[in-house]
């Protein structure tokens, strides 16, 4: 039981590290305008339209890449329910991604962009997972 805590805590931490850091990589890259202050949800929702594109790609590839770490690192502590927490996971990221969407204005590539994301980055972090820490994956 303490293995499984620890890959879902360690999943979590890994995936939020990952999106924060490549989030924080794409503001350093395409700077938001100066008077947006991106701590302040309803000043980014109102200038959501002056939101760099490169910054908004930046963002669908965290959530990309963020969800697959989560997914790989949990996968790889825990093999045995390997296939429960990817999809827990997945589920975690992809409604939070969603509530995003939902509170900061985007543009519906983005939408699409962002909603496929999950389910890639998901598969992809499972299949590393299995080639990592190999073991059956009986949930």
């Amino acid at each position: 039981m303490g293995r499984n805590i620890l890959a879902v805590i360690g999943g979590l931490v890994a995936g939020m590290v990952v999106m924060t850091c490549l989030e924080l990589l794409g503001m350093a890259l395409f700077p938001l305008p100066i008077d947006i202050d991106p701590m302040d949800s309803a000043a980014l929702a109102a200038a959501a339209h002056l939101i760099p594109l490169g910054a908004q790609v930046m963002v669908v590839l965290a959530w990309f890449v963020g969800c697959g770490t989560s997914v790989a690192v949990a996968g790889t502590i825990a093999p045995a329910k390997r296939d429960r927490f990817a999809l827990g996971l997945f589920a975690f990221y992809l409604l939070s991604g969603i509530f995003n969407l939902y509170n900061i204005p985007s543009p519906l590539w983005m939408w699409v962009a962002g909603i496929a994301a999950f389910p890639t980055g998901a598969f992809i972090g499972h299949r590393i997972a299995e080639r990592l820490a190999p073991g059956t994956a009986a949930s």
